[in-house]
Order: structure tokens, then C-alpha cells, then sequence
């Protein structure tokens, strides 16, 4: 009951946020709103809504640090999400894997990116895309 609750303030919320009395079966708010079409919108807009009420919810900041990395000029707010989200949950793979992926972008922060990806490495032997990240990486070093 508390889950439907929360999510249909969310819901009411998201609807006065943007002002165009969002409805599931209004297509056409759907595909004309920019804030529902862009890559982040609506799930950057749950997400922080739900931090909000757990903070410590792992997935909620790998989730924004996703979201961010895709922005422009914002890979600073994705790493400290996914920092945040490896620090709630350490055996996080994805989020170390996409903290070590965000790090390489980042001027002399080459050896954590390494140091995540191979902790992510560790967590998930048996994940290639993990190994591949790493192998990518390692071999980027190189050159």
C-alpha cells in the first residue's frame, strides 16, 4: 500500500512539476514533452525524488550516475553517485564497472579507474563485459 501510495504522489508530483497534467494514455504529451523524450528525464526526475526518501538506496545513485555520464559537463555528478552507490553497496559490480568506465575520462585518475574495474573484475569473474572494460583499459595504459 505505502509503494502505491509513493508512487502515485510521485506521480501527482511529476505531473505539477512540468505543468501538462501528464496522463498514461495521452500519447501525445508523451512524445511532444522534453522532459519525458530527453535520455534522463523521467527517470532522473524518480530517482531523485525516491533519494530523497532512502538515501541509502544503492541503485537509486547508480541509476543518476547513468543518467548524468550522458550529459555534457556532467561526469563530475555521475562519479560521485556511483561512488556513492559503491560505498552503500561494495559488491556492486555494475557501479564500480561504470565509476572505473567514468574515471578514464578524467585527468590523472587513470589508476582508480584501473583499481575499480578490476575490483569489478574480481566481484564478476565470469562477466565479460567486465573483463572487456578492463582489457580496454589496461590496454589504452599501454598507449
Amino acid at each position: 500500500m505505502k509503494r502505491c501510495l509513493l508512487f502515485l504522489l510521485l506521480l501527482a508530483a511529476y505531473s505539477n512539476h512540468f505543468g501538462n497534467g501528464f496522463h498514461f494514455d495521452d500519447s501525445d504529451a508523451v512524445e511532444n514533452n522534453p522532459a519525458i523524450r530527453s535520455l534522463t528525464g523521467i527517470p532522473r526526475f524518480f530517482t531523485e525524488a525516491l533519494l530523497r526518501f532512502r538515501p541509502d538506496l544503492a541503485v537509486a545513485h547508480y541509476n543518476l550516475g547513468i543518467a548524468f555520464s550522458k550529459l555534457p559537463g556532467r561526469l563530475p555528478y555521475a562519479i560521485q553517485h556511483y561512488q556513492e552507490a559503491v560505498r552503500i553497496d561494495p559488491n556492486y559490480t555494475d557501479a564500480h564497472t561504470n565509476l572505473g568506465v567514468a574515471l578514464t575520462q578524467v585527468s590523472g585518475r587513470f589508476d582508480d579507474a584501473v583499481a575499480e574495474l578490476e575490483t569489478a573484475a574480481r566481484l564478476a569473474p565470469d562477466s565479460p563485459k567486465t573483463h572487456a572494460n578492463l582489457a580496454i583499459v589496461l590496454a589504452q595504459r599501454r598507449n
